[in-house]
């Protein structure tokens, strides 16, 4: 769950991004899926207001302060 603790330690999501490198995933639906341990990954959307976009429609993650997990799931 230390992967989770960190989040609020980041200005803006692009920083937690970087500080968990590979644990990251970046879904076509714009949800970004954080592993947690070998077992288990959490998901998480946009809720920002104010999110802008990079030149080709996608989230700037930088613009991002405000997250939701929307699931905690097994990895298959």
């Amino acid at each position: 769950m230390t992967e989770l603790a960190n989040a609020e330690a980041f200005e803006n999501v692009h920083e937690w991004h970087e500080f968990l490198g590979g644990n990251v995933t970046i879904n076509s639906d714009e949800s970004f899926e954080v592993a947690i341990g070998s077992r288990y990954r959490a998901t998480f959307v946009n809720v920002d207001q104010n999110v802008a976009l990079t030149d080709a429609g996608r989230i700037d993650w930088a613009s991002v302060e405000f997250v939701k997990l929307t699931a905690i799931s097994e990895v298959p």
